[in-house]
């Protein structure tokens, strides 16, 4: 047995052997200028045994290399070596469809419908893309499907998380294994579960012998299992069946679902879809055929309680809208932007701040730019001790500091020129005896014609407002020694809810740019949620309350985040489970509605009108309400004693519903695109 670690091949040195196959071995290795990591196939002995053999896999190789689509294997080289060829191809990252199926089937779970079409719609694209090109598969099977995951890692145990992509791979080497060669003369190629009839009988093959194969594997991810069993028929048996014999009727699943599977599994080609993606399409038509019934009469606050995880915990008898005031307080701008100002909360609570209800303290609003900025009874925020006990004055902000991610500007008007011997100063403030950043030795700070312009590009690349969130302007003499702030002018406080959630995230997410990733972050953990929310209604339709319990945890958590005051271990196994990114649905929601309004307060500066941003951040509020009633959906039926119980109350009906939640986020989310996505700070003129 030939061991070819430690060989450079067309400049990727073999690593390891990381699989072994009847037609090639494969190995991880290393490109030796690239620095990346590739997957090497190098063909068996027996596979090239004459010039013909070697010509036919150059010219398919050839095709296949050509081939860019991003659910097929990419192939960067190919080449002989010892008469043995070889494939340079990608490395993929994530688990072979056979292995995800075992593992769940074991457990006895089959992959709710929305997953299915989520895996055909991709495997159909990938099919008809290299049909079209004259390139069949030949050998279509979940061990030719590798799940390329995404920022969630694919464990067996676990659903698929929303963004696996299923990616085919092996395109052509079963083309070259039924070269016409006095070694394999007379084999019939591919693996018997997954033959189509007119393989069996040796016929030419076409894009319907693949579509054949896919039927067979869309039969077993429904079924839990194949309709021809390799563990109970023997091949020649499972060969005479897919002949001969229809395949056994799908179990659990709608007459729509199964003419689907019966047409795709045709014997004769010509009944047959005719497109891959025909197939994907009449799937997920069939899978919205099932009617959702009207939510019945009887209140859901009647739903019997679980016990309460914590006593901060809402009981599940209260009323429903008990709980809006939690998801305020989370956010601290669901309702209207609040102007925190001397670092005091006017009118609700911060997270993990004191529970006294939020509407104890009323403010009148006006409004000004694209925000909602209080005539309130300011403390001043000077900078020494003694100065934070200065009268209050009612006062409104001047002007705004508009922060993105590490880059920071402000034009502050009615600034008069330094007197002799002082200049200005900016700064940058934070809690807990973080340093004062000094803006002056980095960025710029300049009075000119009256106004005070200030710009700052953070060396680091940090995000600003996970670390500071008071911007203080002092005058101070010229020559002097400065580590903080003296005499203050100008300053401004950030809202301190919004700033722990840009923590959350930046811890969350690698101290990544929070606003350059907000639009690709917030989509996917909605992915995530519409993919657990989906086990949950799968569950209730099977009757399997354990099921149901387990994925409604997950998705309540996706919801929250690990922030939120319901992120639990509600099923008591010692863990609170999260499949998404543990920042959550709801403060990416906000962080969203604070970086629209920031948005327009910078647009306003410049003169516009800012409209765009107030119209997405309103939108974005009115997503946190939609996330409030999916907390409480979701609490409620972690709070059931029977399935009966969940539908009984209309909670199947509302999650239902509630699902919408995905494509509201992605249109959202498309719509902020016209958007300079920004968060801000009020300047006010210090007393």
């Amino acid at each position: 047995m030939e061991d070819w670690t430690g060989r450079v091949l067309s400049k990727v040195r073999i690593e390891k052997l990381i699989g072994r196959g009847g037609m090639a071995d494969v190995y991880v290795g290393r490109h030796t200028t690239l620095n990346r990591p590739m997957a090497v196939k190098i063909l068996h002995q027996h596979m090239t045994v004459n010039a013909d053999l070697r010509r036919r896999f150059r010219d398919e190789a050839q095709a296949v290399a050509a081939l860019r689509h991003p659910n097929i294997v990419q192939v960067f080289d190919f080449d002989v070596i010892e008469d043995r060829p070889y494939i340079v191809m990608e490395l993929l990252v994530g688990m072979p469809l056979n292995e995800y199926l075992s593992a769940l089937h074991a457990k006895g779970h089959t992959l709710p419908l929305d997953t299915v079409s989520h895996i055909m719609n991709y495997l159909t694209s990938a099919l008809d893309y290299a049909h079209d090109r004259q390139i069949v598969h030949r050998d279509v099977k979940p061990a030719n499907i590798i799940l390329r995951s995404g920022d969630t890692p694919i464990r067996p145990e676990m659903p698929l998380a929303a963004d696996v992509e299923p990616v085919l791979t092996d395109f052509g080497v079963a083309r070259i294994a039924t070269s016409s060669t006095p070694t394999i003369s007379g084999t019939i190629l591919g693996t018997p579960a997954y033959m189509s009839p007119e393989q069996v009988r040796g016929e030419a093959v076409d894009r319907r012998s693949d579509i054949y194969a896919l039927g067979i594997i869309l039969y077993e991810v429904l079924a839990g299992k194949l309709p021809f069993n390799p563990e109970t028929d023997t091949p020649a048996s499972i060969l005479f069946k897919h002949v001969h014999e229809p395949p056994p009727i799908v179990p659990n699943v709608s007459p729509a679902i199964q003419r689907v599977v019966e047409k795709a599994l045709a014997k004769d080609r010509e009944a047959r879809f005719q497109q891959a993606g025909e197939l994907a399409a009449d799937f997920k038509v069939a899978t919205k055929s099932r009617t959702v019934a009207s939510p019945p009469s009887p209140a859901v606050t009647a739903v019997s309680a679980a016990p309460a995880p914590s006593s901060e915990i809402p009981a599940p008898s209260a009323p429903a809208r008990k709980l809006r005031p939690s998801l305020t307080l989370i956010a601290g701008i669901v309702v209207g932007a609040i102007v925190l100002v001397g670092g005091v909360v006017v009118g609700g609570q911060i997270v993990g701040g004191s529970s006294e209800d939020p509407t104890a303290a009323p403010v009148q609003t006006e409004s000004v730019g694209s925000l909602a900025t209080e005539a309130v009874a300011q403390t001043s925020t000077g900078v020494s001790e003694s100065a934070t006990s200065a009268p209050a004055v009612e006062i409104g902000p001047i002007a705004a500091v508009i922060v993105r991610d590490g880059d920071l500007e402000a034009q502050i008007p009615g600034v008069e020129a330094a007197p002799a011997g002082q200049s200005y100063h900016a700064w940058l403030l934070g809690a807990g005896g973080v340093p004062p950043l000094h803006l002056n030795l980095e960025g710029t700070v300049n009075a000119v014609g009256g106004e005070l312009l200030i710009s700052y590009s953070d060396s680091e690349g940090r995000n600003l407002l996970s670390v500071y969130t008071k911007f203080v302007v002092s005058l101070e003499d010229e020559g002097s020694v400065l580590t903080a702030p003296t005499t203050s002018v100008f300053e401004g406080n950030f809202d301190p809810a919004v700033a722990e959630l840009i923590q959350l995230a930046d811890q969350e997410k690698g101290e990544k740019p929070v606003l350059a990733n907000l639009r690709s972050w917030l989509p996917l953990q909605a992915g995530h949620f519409n993919t657990h929310s989906g086990f949950v209604l799968d569950g209730i339709q099977r009757g399997d309350l354990a099921y149901v319990k387990e994925h409604s945890e997950h998705s309540l958590n996706i919801v929250e985040g690990r922030m939120g005051e319901l992120y639990f271990d509600w099923d008591g196994n010692g863990i609170a489970v999260n499949p998404g990114d543990k920042v959550g649905v709801v403060p990416y929601v906000l962080l969203l509605r604070a970086a629209s309004e920031g948005a327009s307060r910078a647009e306003i500066q410049r003169g516009g009108s800012g409209e765009t941003g107030i119209e997405i951040a309103d939108r974005a509020g009115d997503l946190a309400d939609l996330l409030f009633d999916i907390r409480e959906t979701l609490r409620q039926i972690l709070g059931v004693d029977t399935v009966g119980d969940i539908s009984g109350f209309g909670l199947e009906s509302n999650l239902t519903l509630e699902r919408e939640l995905q494509s509201r986020i992605v249109q959202l989310v498309s719509d902020s695109e016209a958007l300079d996505l920004a968060f801000s700070i009020d300047i006010f003129r210090s007393q």
